[in-house]
């Protein structure tokens, strides 16, 4: 019961992913081959901010165990703070280095590719005090034992990112800067 919902959280992230890569593997190959190393580059830098997931899950389910809701509130409060500071950080990062990180991934001979990845990057990257304040809150409802709240939330944004995708790239043309405001637009909501 929670273990179904709590698996599909976090399949929720790559499909979004996913969906951008079918939606533009439609229309452009040059799109196509930046949508690896912008995805990577997004996806992965998440994966860099996962101790929070952890910390938030594991404080909130010890503190709740021990019958002790302000400190479990006080400690919600804390890593939303932290999160949104870290996102902050992030965002900040993908402007200042992004092209210098998607050239160590595509070699420097690949300027269309290096463009076209840093436009997808750049886009996402106004999304990432979202993304990890969205983290912890998640986090903070597996330690409540609710994993169905995220659940529902995740897979609403995964629709509005498929069907921004598809107006945003198939209908008006927009290429992989529509994916990743698709998507950006996906994890704010």
């Amino acid at each position: 019961v929670f273990a179904g919902p709590a698996l599909g959280l976090w399949i929720c992230g790559p499909l979004m992913s996913l969906i951008d890569t079918m939606v533009i593997g439609q229309t452009s190959s040059l799109q196509l081959a930046a949508l690896g190393p912008g995805t990577v580059f997004c996806d992965y830098l998440c994966y860099i901010f996962m101790f929070l997931s952890v910390a938030t899950s594991n404080m909130v389910a010890t503190s709740l165990a021990n019958k002790d809701e302000e400190l479990a509130q006080h400690q919600v409060s804390t890593l939303l703070f932290i999160a949104l500071t870290f996102g902050i950080g992030m965002f900040l990062f993908t402007k200042i280095f992004g092209v210098q990180v998607l050239t160590a991934f595509t070699g420097s001979k690949n300027h269309e590719i290096i463009s076209a990845a840093n436009t997808y990057a750049q886009i996402r990257g106004f999304a990432w005090p979202a993304v990890l304040v969205g983290l912890v809150a998640q986090s903070a409802s597996l330690g409540m034992k609710d994993a169905w709240g995220p659940l529902k939330a995740l897979a609403a944004a995964s629709v509005i990112n498929g069907v921004g995708d598809i107006f945003l790239c198939s209908v008006c043309g927009y290429g992989i800067a529509g994916a990743a405001w698709a998507t950006m637009v996906s994890q704010l909501l």
